[in-house]
């Protein structure tokens, strides 16, 4: 499994990303994060390409493109564009350390790319049909679940400065109807 094998080699760079933060290496943060991400949006595109959709009609497939491109818009605006925007925020206000920031997507649940993530995968699979496709879907998406939880254990609270009290604020993976 070629695509799994990408992907996972993104995951574990992503982890190696995770490490270098904590230990404040940046230029190697950087390096493993460009790794990462790109093995990831590697698989994806290589598996993609080489197999064909499945036989539906225009418009369900039209439909179905539509769904996952709508998840990959917010995976990217997550992960790509709020976190940073999100940091920069936290880092202009006076307070030490990197703060977390409990705002947009992220005030609602900790791990919000995850979710993109693993719905845009759903909806891969839901275009493709393909045994392989849902083997790859179902792996990376477990790759990704290991992360955010090590994530979430391990790396975040070493990294943001109060995220013990985000942790009781906001929730893990499933979003509240109301918040509190």
């Amino acid at each position: 499994m070629f695509y799994l094998t990408v992907g996972a080699t993104g995951f574990v760079s992503v982890l190696f990303y995770d490490l270098a933060q904590m230990r404040g290496r940046r230029g190697a943060a950087a390096a493993f994060s460009i790794i990462g991400y790109g093995c990831i949006l590697a698989s994806i595109v290589f598996l993609i390409s080489n197999v064909r959709p499945a036989n539906t009609p225009f418009t369900l497939l039209l439909l179905k493109i539509l769904v996952a491109a709508a998840f990959l818009v917010l995976l990217i605006y997550s992960v790509l564009f709020e976190i940073p925007r999100l940091l920069r925020r936290s880092r202009s206000s006076k307070r030490a350390g990197r703060q977390v920031v409990a705002e947009g997507f992220y005030g609602v649940v900790r791990h919000p790319g995850f979710l993109w993530f693993a719905l845009l995968w759903v909806s891969i699979a839901l275009i493709y049909l393909n045994p392989m496709v849902t083997a790859v879907a179902i792996g990376l998406v477990v790759l990704d679940l290991l992360l955010v939880i090590v994530e979430d254990t391990l790396v975040f609270p070493r990294i943001f400065a109060g995220y013990d009290q985000y942790k009781r604020r906001v929730p893990f993976l499933i979003p509240r109807l109301r918040r509190r």
